[in-house]
């Protein structure tokens, strides 16, 4: 009867500690799925602005061929806001998926992708197609950017594609 107390008292004592005292290892088990979680979220707004990007790029080129073709350099700080809004409705409209592939309007965290589109062929503009994600916190940082990568630990930074270019993106 003594050493049945014992165990039981033993274990007992053995669960009140792990209670008041987490192991570290889970709490790092707990950070590395969260951070595995976020890279594959980052991997799947990359591949969806990658994407639709590709066939918002070729929608243009057979609207326009002669849009593709910038007549200056690229800014060296990039404008959102030089692109007009388009609506996930008029993406809609205009493009039609290749066989097995999707139309996508979400990023890897669910948050909706911005579209901005300049369909007047006479417009005097760089800016002709783009996307943009907000990242995992769902706000835009604004609306200019210095084109070049970020840390893919940044989760919170803006993926964005403009005129068949990544100007901000995750990199190793």
């Amino acid at each position: 009867m003594m050493r049945i107390l014992v165990r039981h008292g033993l274990w007992i004592l053995i669960l009140g500690l792990l209670a008041v005292f987490p192991s570290a290892a889970s709490d790092g088990q707990v950070a590395s799925e969260d951070a595995e979680a976020n890279r594959q979220a980052m991997r799947q707004s990359v591949g969806a602005v990658r994407s639709m990007g590709a066939m918002l790029f070729d929608w243009l080129a057979e609207a326009d061929p002669s849009s593709v073709v910038s007549k200056s350099q690229p800014p060296k700080v990039m404008n959102w806001s030089s692109c007009r809004p388009a609506s996930a409705g008029r993406i809609k409209e205009i493009l039609v998926p290749p066989e097995g592939e999707e139309l996508v309007f979400a990023d890897g965290w669910g948050h909706p992708l911005e579209f901005c589109l300049l369909e007047d062929p006479e417009a005097d503009s760089w800016y002709r197609v783009g996307i943009r994600s907000p990242g995992k916190d769902g706000k835009y940082e604004g609306t200019e950017y210095e084109p070049g990568p970020f840390n893919m630990t940044e989760v919170d930074r803006d993926l964005v594609w403009i005129n068949g270019y990544f100007v901000t993106y995750p990199q190793r």
